[in-house]
């Protein structure tokens, strides 16, 4: 579905500086819809003609501290290749998700699916069906 980014441009403002404070706590606090997404979303905010902030958020849902770091590292390259005037310089993915999801689906199978659902039920028996746990925050 694509990267939805919010554009913005502060150029003509004299109050850039704090209207860039606000576009960036306002994109903070702004919660995501789990049911009906974006779970990642980008505002690009414009402060001159050689000066922009590029906000990326994602809910923690989408990703772990292993994948962002992968995410900054590619960013940067892609970033340093198109200020350069190069070609896309990230080598083809070997495997898609699809791929591995159906390697792992199949994996996950028969005998060996048995052991695992086995052993998880014998590891949670006797856990509380229901957490008493605080649900305003």
């Amino acid at each position: 579905t694509g990267l939805p980014v919010l554009e913005h441009d502060l150029r003509e403002r004299p109050d850039a500086a704090a209207a860039l404070v606000a576009l960036c706590a306002e994109e903070a606090c702004m919660p995501f819809d789990l049911a009906r997404g974006p779970l990642v979303r980008g505002r690009l905010i414009r402060l001159s003609e050689q000066e922009h902030v590029f906000l990326l958020t994602q809910h923690h849902i989408v990703s772990d501290g292993w994948s962002v770091g992968v995410l900054v590292r590619e960013l940067g390259s892609l970033y340093r290749a198109f200020v350069a005037g190069q070609d896309d310089p990230l080598p083809p993915l070997a495997v898609q998700y699809p791929d591995y999801a159906a390697w792992q689906r199949q994996w996950l199978s028969g005998e060996r699916l048995r052991r695992q659902a086995q052993y998880w039920r014998e590891a949670l028996s006797g856990a509380p069906s229901m957490l008493a746990l605080p649900t305003d925050r």
